[in-house]
């Protein structure tokens, strides 16, 4: 019974060796990411039009349209943290949105697909020269483009170059867009996102 016991401990003990936990981690890190994922992706798009249904919306500017509809080809310039009003308002009108490589894009990838987006994938660390040619084989089908040129992790208010070299690329204009709140909450993120 003792040997039995200690003939179980040693396999335990090589088996315990020869698991990598750094490995398991990174497994289950994403699987749960993927979970993530898959419920924020299922449920955003429910909690946001809910959202979205709170909010007193004034357009103002020349040639806004209260009812956003595809316009022939125009690249849409917005800083990260206000993208989430212009994801409900622009909806359905199959512009194209750049949208990061990394995990958590995939979660905005899934989102922007339920309001009617086509995600394409990459950003200025990840994919993006492939995201670009995409996106210039692309320019002449007449969709929208939706880029911004502070994502996908900063630095905050700093204008970088991808918007700029697809436009002198493609010969589409950028329309640069904002949106402004009376009250908000910002989420402690690099962006500091408006909710």
């Amino acid at each position: 019974m003792i040997q039995a016991r200690l003939a179980i401990q040693r396999v335990a003990r090589r088996l315990w060796s020869s698991l990598d936990i750094h490995a398991l981690r990174g497994r289950l890190r994403r699987v749960n990411r993927r979970a993530r994922n898959h419920l924020v992706g299922s449920l955003a798009p429910l909690v946001i039009r809910m959202w979205m249904r709170t909010l007193r919306i004034r357009w103002s500017g020349d040639g806004i349209q209260r009812k956003p509809q595809a316009s022939g080809g125009r690249i849409y310039v917005l800083w990260h943290e206000k993208l989430l009003v212009f994801v409900d308002s622009h909806r359905n009108i199959e512009a194209r949105m750049l949208i990061s490589s990394h995990g958590d894009g995939e979660m905005l990838a899934r989102i922007g697909s339920r309001f009617g987006f086509k995600p394409m994938r990459g950003s200025s660390t990840r994919g993006g020269t492939r995201a670009l040619r995409e996106f210039l084989r692309d320019a002449r089908s007449g969709f929208d483009y939706g880029l911004t040129p502070d994502g996908p992790r900063g630095p905050r208010h700093e204008f970088k170059s991808g918007a700029i070299y697809f436009a002198s690329r493609s010969g589409l204009p950028i329309v640069p867009t904002t949106v402004s709140y009376s009250k908000c909450h910002r989420l402690r993120t690099w962006d500091q996102f408006i909710i």
